[in-house]
C-alpha cells in the first residue's frame, strides 16, 4: 500500500513534502497520485480508528469530571448552582430575587427575574425582562356552595331557625369579601333586608338587601376556616319582607387551609 510519501509533487516544499518534480506532471503521475489517495480513503474507511469512550462521570460537590477509557480526563467542570427560596405568601411592593417562590390562593408561582411585585397580584405580569411569574402548582379553584329558597324568604322557617345549612367534608376556606360570590332575589325587596351568615352558631357575616333592590351585598369582614363537620348557615332575617321573593345566594370556597393550600 503507497503512503503519503509516495505522492509526487511538482513544486518543492522543504517543510511540507520535501522535494518535487520540478516540472508538470504528467497524465500517469496525476492518475498514480489520485490511486495513492483513494486507497488511503478506502483503507481509513475499512478500519476506523476507534474513538475514546467515556468510562465514567464522577461529581465532587459543584465539580463534575468526565473519565476516558484511555485513561484521560476532561475537567473538572463547574457546575452552575440555582438557589431556590421559599418566600411564603406573595406580598405587594416586595423585592423578589430570580428563582424565589411565593404562595397565591391559585397556587406555587416561580419568579423568573429579579422584580418588586405590584400593589396588586397579576400572575401574567410581565415587563422588559418578561413574563415575572410561572405557575408551578396549581391549588384547588373555588368550589361552589348555593342554594334556592322560593317564595318570601322566611316564611316557613321558626324565628332563628336557618333557610340553608351546609356541613362541610373537608378543609376549606372563605375569603373576607366572599370574592366571586353573589347574591339575589327574583323579586326585589320592599324594605332592607338581611340574612345572617353563621358559622357553628356564631354569626360571621351577613347577606344584604337594600330596598327596592334584587342584587344583594354580602358582608364578610374575616378570613373564615372551616374544618370537616362545620356547618355554615343562613339564618331566617328577624323580620320577613312583604314582597322579597325567590333567594338565591352563591358562595365561594376554596379546598384546603388559609395557610397551606391542599390539593
Amino acid at each position: 500500500m503507497s503512503s503519503t510519501f509516495d505522492l509526487l509533487f511538482r513544486t518543492t516544499d522543504a517543510l511540507k513534502w520535501g522535494d518535487g518534480k520540478g516540472a508538470p506532471l504528467n497524465a500517469g503521475e496525476v492518475d498514480l497520485n489520485f490511486w495513492i489517495l483513494l486507497n488511503l480513503y478506502l483503507q481509513l474507511e475499512e478500519n476506523p480508528t476507534s474513538p475514546k469512550q467515556i468510562a465514567s462521570i464522577t461529581s465532587d460537590n459543584s465539580a463534575l469530571t468526565v473519565h476516558m477509557d484511555d485513561g484521560s480526563t476532561f475537567g473538572p467542570f463547574t457546575l452552575p448552582v440555582s438557589a431556590f427560596t421559599f418566600r411564603g405568601n406573595w406580598q405587594a411592593n416586595t423585592a423578589y430575587a430570580k428563582y424565589d417562590f411565593v404562595t397565591q390562593t391559585t397556587g406555587l408561582y416561580l419568579i423568573q427575574h429579579a422584580v418588586t411585585s405590584d400593589s396588586v397580584f397579576d400572575p401574567d405580569a410581565s415587563d422588559i425582562a418578561g413574563d415575572v411569574y410561572k405557575l408551578v402548582l396549581a391549588y384547588p379553584v373555588s368550589f361552589d356552595i348555593g342554594f334556592f329558597f322560593p317564595g318570601l324568604p322566611g316564611i316557613g322557617i321558626a324565628d332563628g331557625g336557618s333557610l340553608f345549612q351546609y356541613r362541610f367534608a373537608r378543609e376549606a376556606f372563605m375569603n373576607a369579601g366572599l370574592p366571586l360570590s353573589l347574591a339575589g332575589l327574583g323579586t326585589e325587596t320592599t324594605g332592607d333586608l338581611s340574612f345572617p351568615i353563621q358559622q357553628n352558631g356564631t354569626v360571621i357575616g351577613s347577606v344584604d338587601f337594600a330596598a327596592g333592590q334584587n342584587v344583594g351585598t354580602l358582608t364578610f369582614p374575616d378570613d373564615i376556616q372551616f374544618s370537616p363537620d362545620d356547618t355554615l348557615k343562613i339564618m331566617k332575617p328577624i323580620s320577613v319582607d312583604a314582597s322579597a321573593a325567590d333567594l338565591t345566594v352563591t358562595f365561594a370556597a376554596t379546598k384546603g387551609t388559609l395557610e397551606t393550600p391542599s390539593s
